[in-house]
């Protein structure tokens, strides 16, 4: 029910930043809750969601799509399909390197750490080798 209604707010409220960031640092509680429970939940409906609130507000939810990414990737049994994965390593890779390169966001908010990690999770998962 919890994650029916966030899917419900970030698709009702795309412009709104704060919104979209309290989402996604929902979401990230969700799925370390869903880690150390061990629980089957479907989450992979959020994936692209949390990638379209980092679309629409850029840096200023960097920290929060990324953590909320790799709190949903690390949950034991998700697997996403290889357009989606490679989508999201896209997005890891970006931000990563906009808050290694940029002098303004430079190092930012453990935004390299959590891009890394996604990709990091990409990897383990089996899937990146298979993703290009």
């Amino acid at each position: 029910m919890a994650i029916s209604s966030i899917i419900e707010i970030m698709e009702s409220f795309p412009n709104i930043c704060d919104l979209q960031t309290m989402a996604c640092m929902t979401l990230r509680n969700i799925g370390v809750s869903i880690q150390q429970l061990n629980l089957d939940i479907d989450i992979l409906e959020c994936i692209p969601l949390i990638l379209n609130a980092q679309k629409g507000h850029g840096v200023q939810v960097h920290k929060d799509c990324c953590d909320a990414l790799w709190a949903l990737m690390g949950i034991q049994g998700v697997v996403l399909e290889p357009t989606l994965l490679r989508e999201v390593v896209y997005y890891a890779i970006e931000v990563t390197e906009v808050h290694v390169v940029s002098p303004e966001y430079a190092f930012s908010d453990c935004v390299v750490s959590s891009g890394i990690a996604i990709m990091a999770e990409a990897r383990a998962g089996g899937c990146a080798y298979d993703m290009f």
